[in-house]
């Protein structure tokens, strides 16, 4: 006989980007919810590239050997030179996009399967495996993803009639998404100052940009980069523009979940509320650092970074942790 939290647990699908600020906070709320619910399930889908850092996050938890869930490697592996698998995770605007149609694909080509709990394909086995008899209940899709992966989703429900939450993967530089999303300037709203910017003749596109979304020139470059990267204007601005006025469209059919590290408080979340938009913040999802892991190792970055400290202006910085 099936329990009642039996019947009430829920399958929760994630599909998160590559890059590691997106897809590192995923794992680690699976064990989360685990722990909350013990009769739950749930599915990952992963980067195949990525497979070296996500499998030392995955064994922490004992995740890989847990029934409950399923990891499915998606996409191509990537090799250095001397024709070895790459164990690094990229964060660069091209490996973004990368991951970005990966996303796109691999949802066209498995979500019905995943619904229906049918065998999918896993690009590290090389091999067809398993997937959860129950079709999952609550759907994750990375924000960046949400003009196309939402409607792929939301057709293939309608098609085999199931209800499913969409949620959309807001961590790191998605919550400045959001608040593009919600935070009108000047009592204008985004979507209002980035057509001002596109009327703009091309020798103006710069000056008018930074009129009207703010200035993005005082960019700090670290040496030896370090993990989390912060900044309120992206270095690629034109290509966050398109995926932030693609995303609002579909924000009012979605709940915006928002991980680790970011917390946009109560001020947030009712401009949200005003505009139809569902927003939900579950806060931290990495264990807590030790001091000796979260030190700064002597050398070029800590004296950069300890210079800034006391500087003023352009060269400065702040610690985030």
């Amino acid at each position: 006989m099936t329990s009642t939290s039996e019947s009430n647990a829920k399958h929760y699908l994630f599909v998160p980007q590559g890059i590691r600020g997106h897809l590192r906070p995923a794992i680690h709320t699976i064990p989360n919810l685990l722990a909350r619910s013990p009769n739950a399930l749930a599915t990952i889908l992963v980067p195949v590239g990525h497979h070296q850092p996500a499998v030392k996050e995955f064994q922490e938890y004992s995740l890989d050997t847990d029934e409950r869930v399923k990891i499915v490697y998606y996409g191509s592996k990537e090799t250095e030179t001397d024709g070895n698998d790459k164990s690094h995770a990229k964060t660069n605007l091209e490996g973004m996009m990368v991951f970005f149609n990966d996303i796109v694909k691999v949802l066209e080509e498995n979500y019905e399967k995943i619904m229906k709990g049918e065998p999918i394909y896993d690009a590290l086995l090389n091999d067809e495996v398993s997937t959860h008899a129950r079709s999952p209940d609550v759907v994750l899709v990375e924000v960046q993803t949400t003009p196309f992966s939402v409607p792929i989703c939301e057709k293939i429900n309608e098609k085999l009639g199931k209800k499913v939450s969409m949620a959309l993967w807001t961590p790191i530089s998605g919550n400045y998404t959001a608040w593009c999303a919600c935070d009108p300037y000047q009592g204008r709203a985004y979507r209002h100052r980035v057509e001002e910017m596109f009327k703009a003749p091309e020798e103006d596109r710069t000056k008018v940009y930074n009129e009207q979304l703010g200035e993005n020139e005082d960019v700090v470059h670290v040496p030896d980069n370090a993990f989390h990267v912060f900044e309120a204007q992206p270095n690629q601005p034109d290509n966050f523009i398109n995926i932030v006025l693609g995303c609002i469209p579909v924000l009012p059919r979605a709940t915006m979940v928002h991980s680790w590290p970011s917390f946009l408080g109560q001020e947030y979340k009712k401009a949200a509320a005003e505009l139809g938009i569902k927003v939900l913040q579950i806060g931290a999802q990495l264990p807590d650092h030790s001091e000796k892991e979260a030190a700064l190792v002597d050398g070029p970055l800590k004296d950069f970074l300890d210079k800034a400290l006391i500087k003023k202006g352009e060269d400065s910085v702040i610690y985030i942790r």
